[in-house]
């Protein structure tokens, strides 16, 4: 066994209701997948997709990266970690990507004033408004 694999069984060890490491490792299943920026709590990497594992007897609950809960879970639970962790890259790529547009709409809404001067005030356009002035701009 590893120095690595000892760490990550004493800390789960910690958590469970048996002190022999596999049995303790039988206590855990996995409860959900979220894009996070967390620290694994039985050896202490920073990940960047959280595992969250539930003890089945005793009800605690850790956030692991996807290295450990490979090492912890069984096959079938794996596989649908794997499945639920791809499912949290996309997620978070949509998240990204929402984000990225929706700069690059208000980079483009100030460029091309989607504020304007009506009546000596100031006002927003609005959404019909707004596509409007982009067609007569050309950019629709």
């Amino acid at each position: 066994m590893t120095a690595h694999n000892k760490k990550i069984y004493k800390n789960l060890v910690m958590h469970s209701v048996s002190n022999d490491p596999d049995k303790a490792k039988a206590e855990w299943s996995l409860k959900t997948v979220i894009d996070g920026s967390n620290m694994c709590m039985v050896c202490g990497h920073r990940i960047k997709i959280e595992v969250w594992l539930v003890n089945k007897n005793n009800g605690n609950t850790l956030c692991v990266g996807s290295i450990c809960a490979e090492e912890l879970l069984s096959v079938r639970e794996t596989y649908v970690m794997l499945d639920a962790i791809e499912m949290a890259k996309k997620k978070a790529k949509r998240k990204r990507d929402a984000i990225k547009n929706a700069k690059e709409m208000d980079a483009m809404r100030i460029k091309s004033g989607h504020e304007q001067l009506r009546g000596g005030a100031l006002i927003r356009l609005t959404n019909v408004e707004w596509v409007e002035h982009l067609i007569s701009l050309g950019k629709l």
